[in-house]
């Protein structure tokens, strides 16, 4: 983009500011896409870590009950 120290922008330049913005709005939308991704990887692996703990408990449990 080749603007004037006057700081007009050219005719041709407006296709160019298009563009850019087109570019960065797909990108924000890209990156809000991504974070939907890794909120929901997030909630999983929170689910898995729940069900962990679950069955850890229960094994501390039966271990506590054969050692009496």
């Amino acid at each position: 983009m080749n603007t004037k120290l006057t700081g007009i922008i050219n005719p041709g330049d407006t296709r160019e500011i298009k563009e850019w913005v087109e570019k960065q709005v797909g990108s924000l939308s890209d990156r809000k896409n991504e974070m939907a991704d890794i909120k929901l990887e997030i909630a999983l692996l929170r689910q898995t870590i729940d069900l962990m703990h679950k069955k850890i408990d229960n094994i501390e449990r039966i271990l506590e009950k054969v050692d009496d």
